[in-house]
């Protein structure tokens, strides 16, 4: 059988499936397409194959094409399949040299100029949490090196390329600690409501996100290096910081609706039709859980004899809000240490 000579339009349908399934501006396409460049100026199939073989491994067809159109017999790729457990192994190893390989020409390339590589070794070693605000920093100091950009560029999910290259990003905001910034005032959605709504509603101040996520979250969330230690701190802080606020405020209203029941309690010498008419869902759960184990015995006292149990549990309430108030005062002074040391 003679082997049709593949021609231009075989080649270009080729490598616009290869670009399909790699992504445009991908790592894995770069290095397809640098494979190539080589191999015609060396014409080392064996290195060529290797790489192409790594690189296509999880797309059979792919490798069938290839053997089919530009292989000949004797150089014919064996397909291992998608599962080949060597092949993990090869594409790490694949990666890790052209990260290398990138890293040795950045600092060639930057040797003329002082501080900017320095400067993108530290950018990249402490952002490697917030993959938009370290791409946004990286593309600001190449500015002038276009073709390291570009190269650098591959690094990154194109996701966030296009957040970082929006007009607002996260590095314009105003920030409140390391979880949350200010909308810009374009960006605020309007919604309807009354007066007290717009006070107590917030519509201008978000979350935000220091962990890269995309539709295929798990996966990537995995793969991301966590942030550093001094960012774990402030996470912390800003936790239990909420979390002891939302705490006094609980008992805080509980503490008033308990009060206000009492004071009409005793103005009224008749029987309490319902304790639920008084305190609601959340001061239950707060009595059950300031008791631990006798809070439903608690709870039980309070629905079958009020008069009785709520001062007592009154009592207890206004204790345990005297020791979270004197509790944050103190802790506040190691927040604003954590915080000042931003």
């Amino acid at each position: 059988m003679v082997k049709v000579k593949p021609s231009r339009s075989d080649a270009i349908d080729f490598y616009n499936k290869v670009r399909d399934a790699f992504g445009d501006e991908s790592l894995e396409l770069h290095l397809f397409i640098e494979a190539f460049r080589k191999y015609r100026s060396s014409l080392d199939s064996a290195v060529f194959l290797d790489k192409v073989t790594t690189l296509l491994g999880a797309r059979p067809d792919l490798l069938r094409s290839l053997n089919f159109l530009f292989l000949p017999d004797e150089r014919k790729i064996k397909i291992r399949g998608i599962n080949d457990p060597r092949r993990n192994k090869a594409v790490s190893k694949l990666m890790f040299e052209c990260t290398i390989d990138f890293v040795t020409r950045a600092r060639k390339q930057l040797r003329h100029h002082p501080g900017v590589y320095e400067s993108f070794v530290k950018i990249v070693s402490t952002n490697k949490g917030d993959l938009v605000e370290a791409y946004s920093k990286v593309s600001i100091l190449l500015k002038d090196f276009p073709d390291l950009l570009c190269d650098c560029s591959r690094y990154f999910p194109k996701s966030v390329i296009k957040r970082a290259k929006e007009p607002e990003t996260s590095l314009s905001c105003a920030r409140f600690g390391p979880s949350y910034m200010l909308l810009p005032e374009a960006k605020v959605k309007s919604r309807p409501g009354s007066g007290l709504a717009a006070q107590v509603l917030n519509h201008h101040v978000v979350l935000k996100r220091n962990f890269p996520m995309s539709d295929s979250s798990e996966n990537q969330r995995e793969r991301c290096t966590h942030v550093n230690q001094h960012d774990d701190e402030l996470f912390y802080s800003e936790d239990y910081r909420y979390e002891l606020d939302m705490l006094i405020e609980t008992i805080r209203s509980a503490i008033a609706r308990i009060k206000n029941f009492l004071e009409q309690s005793d103005r009224s010498a008749g029987p309490i039709k319902g304790i639920r008419d008084h305190l609601i869902a959340a001061d239950l759960r707060c009595i059950e859980q300031i008791y631990g184990e006798h809070g439903l015995e608690m709870v039980d006292g309070v629905h079958k004899e009020p008069r009785k149990a709520l001062p007592v549990v009154l009592g207890r309430f206004e204790q345990k809000e005297a020791e979270w108030v004197k509790f944050r005062s103190e802790m506040n002074e190691r927040w604003k240490q954590v915080h000042q040391s931003q």
